[in-house]
């Protein structure tokens, strides 16, 4: 079994057609290919002396000079962004007939799916998981009852760094259909998996981050059903005490802390994207610390952000509409009287809620008498985590608040409450009354004051 399972890794590196790549991980055509070095794309870590051009590596170099060729420019860029050494290579790609996956797949609402992974049912069932540790380590588990109620059995596929759980979820399902070749099981096969995006990634040969093992599965797939035993991979819930499920996930667990298997040698797409995606991320990051933070500005016309301002993970999960007008109010870029009047779009900056002259982002949120309630559930929000409540005195509360983690998820309730939404935008805000935000009603009364009123 070990055998097979290696000779699969390493025949799905072997593709004749090149690499198609580009540094955002989609696949690019054959012209922006051709300009990629051949020591990333295919890597050097077996090639032959004199198959690969002696001056295609001037991107490993680690000093300051600027290469002249394009392709190697960006080579450098995009390995400078890797956290592994790229010479075995990267996931290759290559142009095939889209075909759909030949068997079934399901995936149920989440109820009946734990209803039918519960049951019995004919033939064989796999159970198939993959992992990433904090370390950067990916395995695949697949776990099998031959016999109800006998033990079960395990296979483990180490897969070491370089790849996501994405890719470790397809290798999963491709080892559990070579596996149910190999041990020739009768009947049906079922392998069921909690990673809805592999399991769509299986329903298309399309070029692509984990075409190869795609490719895999579904060449054992077509082999069982000539064999007369349908294919089916379902979608179960995870972490929902479903034993096959906690079995291929312990077993996955430990594969990925095991040392690497032959055939893992390359960098997967996934990957890639991932280190191009959080390289970007960096860069933003340190471009708002540089130029808003320690930049000079004119006043009124760049924000400043205080020190400690980082992407907010609880604003990220707000619905869209909440979250950006939460970003506004925290840049002073909110659709408000003074900002409007500012950029020429109203004719004063009065508040048109309470008429008061001046509509600030403090006014807005601890003054104006047309935006109680929302006031209220932000008082009540910042006193339940903790967070002192802003007075008359304090020189600049909104920015102690949006500065402060604590009070991020009663700013957001402030915003969805009180009224920051145009007429089209407060109907679709309504209609997504079922988002997942999980907050109860509020009970009348309690801290509905403004700063006027102390």
């Amino acid at each position: 079994m070990e055998e097979s399972l290696q000779r699969s890794n390493q025949d799905s590196k072997k593709h004749d057609n090149p690499v198609e790549l580009t540094l955002q991980s989609q696949w690019a055509t054959p012209s922006i290919t051709q300009i990629l070095p051949v020591t990333l794309r295919h890597g050097d870590l077996h090639a032959q002396p004199g198959e690969q051009p002696l001056d295609d590596r001037e991107w490993a170099s680690r000093d300051n000079k600027v290469l002249n060729r394009l392709g190697q420019r960006l080579a450098k860029h995009l390995a400078q962004r890797l956290n592994r050494d790229p010479s075995g290579g990267i996931e290759r790609t290559e142009q095939c007939e889209l075909q759909g996956f030949p068997g079934s797949i399901r995936v149920l609402d989440k109820e009946e799916a734990l209803t039918e992974a519960n049951q019995q049912r004919a033939g064989t069932t796999f159970w198939s998981d993959g992992s990433r540790l904090d370390t950067g380590r990916a395995g695949a588990g697949v776990t099998l009852q031959a016999v109800p109620e006998g033990p079960w059995e395990h296979v483990e596929v180490p897969m070491g760094h370089g790849h996501e759980v994405f890719d470790a979820e397809l290798v999963g399902v491709a080892t559990a259909l070579e596996w149910a070749l190999e041990r020739q099981f009768l009947g049906p096969i079922w392998v069921f998996l909690d990673a809805q995006n592999a399991i769509d990634r299986l329903r298309s040969t399309r070029p692509g981050p984990g075409q190869a093992l795609v490719l895999r599965a579904h060449r054992a797939a077509e082999k069982l059903a000539l064999r007369g035993q349908p294919v089916t991979i379902q979608w179960v819930p995870g972490h929902s005490g479903i034993e096959g499920n906690e079995q291929a996930d312990q077993a996955a667990k430990r594969a990925a802390s095991k040392q690497t298997a032959p055939g893992f040698e390359h960098l997967s797409l996934a990957h890639v994207r991932r280190a191009c995606t959080e390289a970007r991320r960096a860069a933003v990051s340190e471009w708002a610390q540089i130029n808003a933070v320690q930049g000079r500005h004119r006043d009124g016309c760049v924000y400043k952000m205080p020190r400690g301002w980082n992407l907010d993970p609880v604003a990220g999960k707000a619905p869209k509409r909440v979250a950006s007008r939460y970003y506004q109010l925290k840049t002073g870029h909110a659709p408000i009287g003074t900002y409007l009047y500012r950029i020429g779009q109203r004719e004063s900056p009065e508040c048109q809620a309470c008429k008061e002259p001046h509509e600030t982002v403090r006014h807005v949120l601890f003054e104006c008498r047309g935006r109680r309630a929302g006031r209220r559930t932000l008082y009540q929000a910042l006193k339940k985590a903790g967070v002192p409540l802003p007075t008359a005195a304090e020189e600049n509360p909104e920015a102690r608040l949006f500065a402060e983690p604590r009070a991020t998820q009663g700013l957001l309730q402030f915003v969805a409450e009180a009224n920051l939404f145009n007429d089209k935008e407060r109907t679709a805000r309504e209609a997504e009354s079922s988002d997942a935000w999980g907050w109860d009603t509020l009970e009348e009364g309690g801290l509905g004051v403004t700063l006027e009123d102390e």
